[in-house]
């Protein structure tokens, strides 16, 4: 290791991972609702929107950038080397018909708004959830 410390770097040493659309999506299980209903095809749509958002926010056509969100949703600006402790899920607020984002950082839960029918109103209302999120990621 003396003799040759940059190969031993990045096994020993942490690294912060670049954070893209594409990592932070892949890092979430998505909780459905049964294939079919009325409410996965809302599902449907509101998971593009949010994939749309993950790509303008990585793009720079967003006011909060990717670690903005992942801050938003687990507390941490980075996905850690060996994953998250838990699985982060994202959810779907039927029930809660509120234009903003929920998240549980405990939980590492994201709940959706799902009363959006376009995604410009979808990005304006997850900039400003994210944006003006002070603490525990209530808006």
């Amino acid at each position: 290791m003396a003799e040759y410390p940059d190969c031993f770097h990045p096994v020993m040493c942490e690294t912060k991972l670049k954070l893209t659309a594409k990592s932070l999506e892949d890092c979430f299980d998505i909780v459905y609702n049964p294939s079919g209903s009325n409410k996965r095809q809302t599902e449907n749509r509101i998971l593009a929107f949010f994939r749309d958002y993950l790509l303008d926010s990585e793009g720079g056509e967003s006011e909060a950038t990717l670690a903005d969100i992942l801050i938003f949703i687990t507390g941490a600006d980075t996905i850690p080397p060996l994953g998250f402790p838990l699985q982060p899920k994202i959810l779907f607020g039927h029930e809660t018909n509120s234009l903003y984002p929920k998240a549980n950082t405990c939980a590492l839960q994201l709940e959706l708004p799902v009363v959006h029918s376009d995604y410009d109103s979808f990005k304006k209302s997850m900039e400003f959830g994210i944006l003006n999120c002070n603490d525990f990621a209530f808006a």
